[in-house]
């Protein structure tokens, strides 16, 4: 909401005014005089123009915020430290917003414009010695690219993800904003194993691949950062004991996978939205000593697009 919406500089000047005549009529001086008008001041000594504008400041920062949707000529009015302020019809009926307003299509960045309708935001990260990143941030925000790897050997445990997140502020007031992205992947799982024995003995390894959706939230200018939402659905997931080579999987996620969330966004904060792939991979510890089990699995998807929509509240 900008200032001038509740009360502008003229606004304001117009109170400073009616302010000092009522204050001459008060203290028995006569309104209409050929001389300078004496530099009147409140009852604690202060000048009539700084507590004015202290007061209007105030009176503004309690306004911010407010859904004005629904206000039709309005008096708005505060009371501080004794003193009312009233704005009039400075609030007047505002058009709701237009259904295309509150959908909000996110794609990738391919002209490096740093618009916010484009993925402003990569998120990367894994284990380290059981991770592979193949597509980095310029890939990411630029194609919406989701490539890595994620491998184990016996007795240990990793995982990666990568993601592509976009920046959402809300301008129409509070809203439950409803997150649908479409994402197409591809996996391709091995399990395999060293060994010098003629008859080695099974040992259990797991790879997965989640698809999912995480909401972080923050005010401007403060670093602490809140977890609003994280969702996901397992795209790929396979435990065994036998050795397998290049398993492929492969589908696109939607809302109908149940790949969705919704968040409440309030004016104040701003929104990172993440769309993630994360693989895990563990295999169990050896049997023998000349025995090792392995397992990998990667995942090659992309984020064409996503579509945040409000629903004022």
């Amino acid at each position: 909401m900008s200032d001038d919406v509740l009360l502008d500089n003229h606004d304001i000047e117009h109170v400073i005014e009616t302010i000092g005549r009522r204050l001459r009529e008060r203290r028995g001086a006569p309104a209409p005089h050929g001389g300078r008008d004496p530099d009147w001041t409140s009852d604690d000594g202060r000048p009539i123009a700084t507590v004015v504008r202290e007061h209007v400041e105030q009176f503004r920062d309690s306004m911010r915020g407010l859904p004005l949707r629904d206000f039709h000529g309005t008096v708005l009015q505060r009371v501080t430290d004794g003193v009312l302020v009233t704005g009039v019809e400075h609030i007047g009926f505002r058009k709701p917003p237009e259904p295309r307003d509150l959908r909000h299509v996110y794609g990738p960045d391919r002209d490096a414009k740093h618009e916010r309708r484009y993925y402003r935001f990569a998120w990367t990260d894994g284990s380290p010695g059981g991770s592979i990143i193949f597509a980095k941030a310029p890939q990411i925000i630029g194609q919406g690219l989701l490539q890595a790897n994620a491998y184990a050997y016996s007795g240990q445990s990793a995982f990666a993800v990568t993601g592509a997140g976009m920046l959402f502020v809300p301008e129409h007031g509070a809203a439950q904003v409803a997150v649908r992205p479409y994402l197409p992947w591809r996996t391709t799982a091995s399990f395999t194993h060293s060994t010098w024995d003629e008859e080695p003995e099974a040992t259990r390894a797991s790879v997965s691949c989640l698809l999912g959706i995480l909401v972080e939230s923050w005010k401007a200018g403060d670093a602490a950062v809140r977890q609003e939402q994280d969702a996901w659905i397992t795209a790929y997931a396979h435990t065994t004991t036998d050795l397998l080579h290049d398993v492929p999987a492969a589908g696109t996620a939607t809302v109908g996978d149940g790949l969705a969330t919704s968040f409440v966004a309030v004016p104040g904060r701003r929104y990172g939205i993440y769309v993630y792939a994360w693989l895990e991979a563990s295999a169990s510890p050896q049997v023998h000593k000349n025995q090792y089990r392995f397992c990998t699995i990667d995942v090659d998807a992309s984020v064409p697009f996503v579509v945040a929509e409000e629903t004022l509240l």
